[in-house]
């Protein structure tokens, strides 16, 4: 929801040094994190598919609902999934600092021909899939 999300990126923001800050603002043209917090839903209205990053879902017929974490198998082909997605778009905003990371690649014509991202977007993205990931319903058996 976009109370919840928006709760989340004052909360980031709270934590963030203020040269951090002024340099998000800059990046997302003025805006702060809880402003764009939900716009990775406003892509999936745009780009049905999208909205598989916004989920993790786990396989639970070899092991219902309880047991052991490792023994757990997510559901995310080729990382269109909330995990995959997160690792995606943190390594991209790291990797575009200079940083060398391994992460997944997305490959979004998966997904949506002709969709890019631009590193503002993958900022957005990635607030927005934090919030996913404390929202209740996001992570789950399926």
């Amino acid at each position: 929801n976009k109370d919840g999300h928006e709760a989340v990126g004052m909360t980031a923001e709270s934590a963030m040094a203020q040269s951090t800050h002024r340099q998000m603002k800059r990046l997302l043209g003025g805006q702060d994190a809880g402003d764009v917090a939900g716009w990775g839903h406003k892509v999936d209205d745009s780009f049905p598919g999208m909205e598989k990053l916004h989920y993790q879902t786990f396989d639970d017929a070899g092991q219902p609902h309880c047991g052991p974490v490792d023994a757990r198998v997510a559901k995310c082909d080729d990382d269109l999934c909330l995990l995959g997605a997160l690792k995606h778009f943190y390594g991209k905003v790291v990797s575009d600092e200079g940083r060398t990371m391994d992460f997944p690649q997305i490959d979004y014509g998966k997904v949506n021909a002709g969709l890019t991202f631009s590193d503002s977007d993958a900022v957005k993205m990635l607030i927005n899939l934090i919030g996913d990931a404390h929202q209740p319903l996001h992570l789950g058996y399926a």
